[in-house]
Protein backbone atom coordinates (compact mmCIF):
# COMPACT_ATOMS: atom_id res chain seq x y z
CA UNK A 1 0.00 0.00 0.00
CA UNK A 2 1.12 3.51 -0.81
CA UNK A 3 0.50 6.54 1.36
CA UNK A 4 -0.54 9.86 -0.16
CA UNK A 5 -0.89 12.73 2.33
CA UNK A 6 -1.65 10.28 5.07
CA UNK A 7 -4.20 8.25 3.03
CA UNK A 8 -3.62 4.60 2.40
CA UNK A 9 -4.19 3.80 -1.28
CA UNK A 10 -4.60 0.28 -2.56
CA UNK A 11 -3.24 -0.46 -6.08
CA UNK A 12 -6.70 -1.65 -7.27
CA UNK A 13 -8.27 1.65 -6.23
CA UNK A 14 -5.74 3.65 -8.24
CA UNK A 15 -6.37 1.52 -11.33
CA UNK A 16 -10.13 2.01 -10.89
CA UNK A 17 -9.64 5.77 -10.73
CA UNK A 18 -7.55 5.72 -13.93
CA UNK A 19 -10.19 3.58 -15.65
CA UNK A 20 -13.01 5.95 -14.66
CA UNK A 21 -11.03 8.99 -15.87
CA UNK A 22 -10.18 7.28 -19.15
CA UNK A 23 -13.80 6.26 -19.80
CA UNK A 24 -15.01 9.76 -18.95
CA UNK A 25 -12.64 11.27 -21.50
CA UNK A 26 -13.72 8.77 -24.16
CA UNK A 27 -17.43 9.38 -23.55
CA UNK A 28 -17.07 13.16 -23.61
CA UNK A 29 -15.00 13.15 -26.80
CA UNK A 30 -17.46 10.84 -28.61
CA UNK A 31 -20.56 12.81 -27.66
CA UNK A 32 -19.71 15.80 -29.81
CA UNK A 33 -22.43 17.53 -31.80
CA UNK A 34 -21.36 19.43 -34.91
CA UNK A 35 -24.18 21.84 -35.69
CA UNK A 36 -21.94 24.20 -37.60
CA UNK A 37 -22.08 24.25 -41.38
CA UNK A 38 -19.74 21.83 -43.08
CA UNK A 39 -16.54 23.34 -44.51
CA UNK A 40 -17.19 25.55 -47.50
CA UNK A 41 -20.96 25.59 -47.01
CA UNK A 42 -21.46 28.12 -44.22
CA UNK A 43 -22.50 31.11 -46.29
CA UNK A 44 -23.60 29.48 -49.54
CA UNK A 45 -26.99 28.97 -51.12
CA UNK A 46 -27.16 25.46 -49.68
CA UNK A 47 -25.94 25.02 -46.12
CA UNK A 48 -25.27 21.47 -44.95
CA UNK A 49 -25.51 20.67 -41.24
CA UNK A 50 -24.98 17.41 -39.39
CA UNK A 51 -26.06 16.88 -35.79
CA UNK A 52 -28.54 14.66 -34.03
CA UNK A 53 -29.58 17.29 -31.47
CA UNK A 54 -30.25 19.91 -34.16
CA UNK A 55 -32.07 17.35 -36.34
CA UNK A 56 -34.25 16.16 -33.44
CA UNK A 57 -35.17 19.73 -32.44
CA UNK A 58 -36.16 20.56 -36.03
CA UNK A 59 -37.97 17.22 -36.48
CA UNK A 60 -40.06 17.89 -33.36
CA UNK A 61 -41.00 21.35 -34.66
CA UNK A 62 -41.87 19.89 -38.06
CA UNK A 63 -44.12 17.19 -36.60
CA UNK A 64 -45.74 19.68 -34.18
CA UNK A 65 -46.74 21.95 -37.07
CA UNK A 66 -44.21 24.63 -36.16
CA UNK A 67 -41.99 24.22 -39.22
CA UNK A 68 -42.87 27.72 -40.43
CA UNK A 69 -40.74 29.03 -37.53
CA UNK A 70 -37.70 27.56 -39.31
CA UNK A 71 -38.65 27.81 -42.98
CA UNK A 72 -40.21 30.15 -45.50
CA UNK A 73 -42.86 28.65 -47.79
CA UNK A 74 -41.62 26.33 -50.57
CA UNK A 75 -42.53 23.07 -52.28
CA UNK A 76 -40.36 20.05 -53.03
CA UNK A 77 -41.37 19.02 -56.55
CA UNK A 78 -39.00 16.12 -57.23
CA UNK A 79 -35.84 14.51 -55.87
CA UNK A 80 -33.38 12.44 -57.90
CA UNK A 81 -29.80 11.27 -57.76
CA UNK A 82 -27.08 11.67 -60.37
CA UNK A 83 -23.78 10.25 -59.19
CA UNK A 84 -22.92 11.89 -55.87
CA UNK A 85 -25.44 14.70 -56.40
CA UNK A 86 -28.87 14.69 -54.83
CA UNK A 87 -30.96 16.98 -57.05
CA UNK A 88 -33.95 18.57 -55.32
CA UNK A 89 -36.36 20.48 -57.53
CA UNK A 90 -38.07 23.23 -55.48
CA UNK A 91 -40.57 26.00 -56.11
CA UNK A 92 -41.13 29.17 -54.08
CA UNK A 93 -42.34 32.76 -54.39
CA UNK A 94 -39.86 35.60 -54.33
CA UNK A 95 -36.69 35.82 -56.31
CA UNK A 96 -35.93 39.51 -55.76
CA UNK A 97 -33.69 38.95 -52.74
CA UNK A 98 -31.37 36.18 -51.54
CA UNK A 99 -32.78 32.75 -50.80
CA UNK A 100 -30.84 29.96 -49.11
CA UNK A 101 -31.67 26.40 -48.19
CA UNK A 102 -30.52 24.36 -45.22
CA UNK A 103 -30.13 20.59 -45.32
CA UNK A 104 -29.92 18.87 -41.93
CA UNK A 105 -28.90 15.23 -41.41
CA UNK A 106 -28.81 13.58 -38.01
CA UNK A 107 -25.91 11.30 -38.98
CA UNK A 108 -28.05 8.19 -38.52
CA UNK A 109 -28.39 5.41 -41.08
CA UNK A 110 -31.02 2.79 -40.27
CA UNK A 111 -29.49 -0.64 -40.75
CA UNK A 112 -32.46 -2.26 -42.47
CA UNK A 113 -32.64 -3.52 -46.04
CA UNK A 114 -32.40 -1.35 -47.90
CA UNK A 115 -30.75 0.94 -45.39
CA UNK A 116 -32.49 4.28 -44.91
CA UNK A 117 -31.67 7.80 -43.76
CA UNK A 118 -33.55 11.10 -43.62
CA UNK A 119 -32.91 14.74 -44.45
CA UNK A 120 -34.75 17.89 -43.40
CA UNK A 121 -34.86 20.77 -45.88
CA UNK A 122 -35.72 24.35 -44.97
CA UNK A 123 -35.91 27.57 -46.99
CA UNK A 124 -34.53 30.87 -45.69
CA UNK A 125 -35.18 34.18 -47.41
CA UNK A 126 -34.48 37.83 -46.91
CA UNK A 127 -37.48 40.12 -47.11
CA UNK A 128 -38.62 40.04 -50.74
CA UNK A 129 -40.56 43.29 -50.39
CA UNK A 130 -43.69 41.96 -52.06
CA UNK A 131 -41.91 40.24 -54.94
CA UNK A 132 -44.35 37.55 -56.13
CA UNK A 133 -42.29 35.93 -58.88
CA UNK A 134 -42.53 32.11 -58.81
CA UNK A 135 -39.06 30.57 -58.82
CA UNK A 136 -38.40 26.96 -59.84
CA UNK A 137 -34.86 25.72 -59.32
CA UNK A 138 -32.86 22.58 -58.74
CA UNK A 139 -30.73 22.40 -55.61
CA UNK A 140 -27.66 20.20 -55.93
CA UNK A 141 -26.53 18.56 -52.70
CA UNK A 142 -23.16 16.81 -52.78
CA UNK A 143 -23.71 13.57 -50.86
CA UNK A 144 -19.97 13.10 -50.34
CA UNK A 145 -19.85 16.47 -48.51
CA UNK A 146 -22.96 15.67 -46.48
CA UNK A 147 -22.29 12.04 -45.58
CA UNK A 148 -18.52 12.40 -45.31
CA UNK A 149 -16.94 9.16 -44.21
CA UNK A 150 -20.12 7.22 -45.05
CA UNK A 151 -18.82 7.42 -48.67
CA UNK A 152 -21.73 8.57 -50.81
CA UNK A 153 -20.31 6.68 -53.79
CA UNK A 154 -21.06 3.33 -52.14
CA UNK A 155 -23.80 4.28 -49.68
CA UNK A 156 -26.57 1.82 -50.50
CA UNK A 157 -29.50 3.56 -48.83
CA UNK A 158 -32.80 5.21 -49.54
CA UNK A 159 -33.09 8.85 -48.50
CA UNK A 160 -36.32 10.30 -47.11
CA UNK A 161 -36.46 14.03 -47.83
CA UNK A 162 -38.78 16.13 -45.66
CA UNK A 163 -39.71 19.78 -46.02
CA UNK A 164 -39.79 21.58 -42.66
CA UNK A 165 -43.38 22.49 -43.60
CA UNK A 166 -44.50 18.85 -43.90
CA UNK A 167 -46.25 17.87 -40.65
CA UNK A 168 -46.92 14.26 -41.68
CA UNK A 169 -44.90 11.13 -41.11
CA UNK A 170 -44.60 10.69 -44.88
CA UNK A 171 -41.58 12.20 -46.63
CA UNK A 172 -42.06 14.72 -49.44
CA UNK A 173 -39.91 12.47 -51.58
CA UNK A 174 -37.94 9.23 -51.29
CA UNK A 175 -34.92 8.60 -53.47
CA UNK A 176 -33.44 5.13 -53.73
CA UNK A 177 -29.73 5.77 -54.18
CA UNK A 178 -28.76 2.18 -54.88
CA UNK A 179 -27.09 1.86 -58.25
Amino acid sequence: MKKLNGLKLRPGWIMSLYLVLFLGIVVLSCDREDNDPLPGDGEGRINLRVGSELFNDLENKRRDGKGEEESADFDILEVSREGNLLKVSVSYEGGCDDHTFEVVWDGVVLEIFPCRTGLLLSHKKDSDGGCNKVVNEILEIDLADLFGSANAETLNCSIDVYSMLNETGNPDSVVDIRR
